[in-house]
């Protein structure tokens, strides 16, 4: 088994383990989903947004099109169907893109579900 390189943390913590850019952005998003969890919505938010940042900026379509679909969920429970939708047809847009048919689906399905739940608010987000 391979150790990853370590770094100090600032401060008397720990040494850190040094994780790869890839890898870094996926525990990003997951400190997300934990935040999340934990109900700390600003944070969840803000872990989401910076991890997006970072797929943009590697240019990993993949990852920003599940951090999109992430943020539709986020928006969706939070009952902002219209950014909810928002982010789902984004995802969409790039899982079509990438020809990920599982992603497709998905995105396909969350977005008919926000609809049914703010048809009156979602419908003309989506026609346009």
């Amino acid at each position: 088994m391979r150790s990853l390189p370590r770094r100090r943390d600032h401060g008397d913590g720990p040494a850190l383990p040094v994780l790869p850019a890839p890898a870094a952005v996926r525990a990003l998003c997951s400190l997300g989903d934990v935040a999340w969890d934990a109900g700390d919505i600003d944070q969840a938010h803000a872990d989401y947004d910076r991890s997006l940042s970072l797929y943009r900026e590697t240019g990993e379509r993949r990852g920003e099109a599940i951090v999109l679909g992430n943020l539709g969920t986020a928006y969706e429970r939070e009952g902002d169907y219209v950014r909810a939708a928002d982010h789902f047809t984004r995802a969409l847009t790039l899982f079509q893109d990438l020809g990920h048919r599982p992603g497709e689906a998905e995105m396909l399905t969350s977005i008919g579900r926000v609809e049914s739940r703010g048809r009156e608010v979602v419908r003309p987000c989506l026609s346009g």
